[in-house]
Parts: C-alpha cells; sequence; structure tokens
C-alpha cells in the first residue's frame, strides 16, 4: 500500500536531479583535488582537478543526470511504498549507477574509487534533502 503520494515521489526525484550533478562535481572537485594532494602528484594536479571540478558544475548534468535520476527513481519508488526515504535504497543505486558507468567507461583503479565516491556522497546528500522536505 502506497504510503506517499505521487507528487511527493516526483519530489523526491526532482531534488535527486536538480541538487545531485552539482553536489558530485563538488565532491569531484574537494575529493579529487585532496587525492591528488596526499598522493604526491605533480605539482599544479590538484589544482587542475580541483577548478576544474568546479567549472565542471556548469555541465554537471550532462555527465550525471542519468545517474541522478535513476538513483533518484529507485528511492521515490521505495518510498512510494514504505513511506520513507531510505538513505540505504538511494546511496546503493548511487553505487550501482556508479558501477554501471565506470564499467562503460573502463577507468583506472584509482579515478574508479574517486567516482564511486562521488556518486554515494552526493546520493546521501541527496536522500538527506529528500527525507528533511518530504
Amino acid at each position: 500500500m502506497r504510503k506517499i503520494g505521487y507528487g511527493q515521489a516526483l519530489a523526491i526525484v526532482a531534488v535527486f536531479i536538480a541538487l545531485g550533478p552539482p553536489v558530485g562535481a563538488l565532491t569531484f572537485s574537494l575529493l579529487g583535488g585532496a587525492g591528488a594532494l596526499l598522493t604526491g602528484q605533480p605539482q599544479g594536479t590538484a589544482g587542475m582537478i580541483f577548478y576544474g571540478g568546479l567549472l565542471s558544475i556548469a555541465l554537471a548534468w550532462f555527465i550525471g543526470g542519468i545517474q541522478a535520476a535513476l538513483a533518484g527513481i529507485a528511492t521515490a519508488v521505495f518510498a512510494l511504498f514504505t513511506g520513507r526515504v531510505s538513505i540505504l535504497v538511494a546511496m546503493v543505486a548511487g553505487l550501482a549507477c556508479g558501477l554501471v558507468y565506470i564499467y562503460g567507461e573502463g577507468l583506472d583503479t584509482t579515478f574508479a574509487v574517486l567516482l564511486l565516491c562521488v556518486h554515494i556522497v552526493s546520493s546521501l546528500a541527496c536522500a538527506l534533502i529528500a527525507r528533511a522536505i518530504k
């Protein structure tokens, strides 16, 4: 039996689509820059990744829009049946979308771990926001 309305489920998906990609770009910027700095990459690499991630906010929906929509749909469907926004479902959906993206791109391990973290953090942030406004 349905516990929330379809409008609320649509709002959950909208939160993921609207906020997931820019949160992912910010996470990429911060984690990628810190990772490059901490792993001793050549001078300037950390700054390049950090500022590149910040500049990618404008393109974030082209890069992560589909993943955000799929994670939002999974979270909304779960909420339709249970009446609550599950952080675990959102994070697992984000992880699954990240794995599919990484597999499709054939990325190396370090970059793959970074992208998985980006997907998980953005799904977590969106789930927390959707839970707060539900």
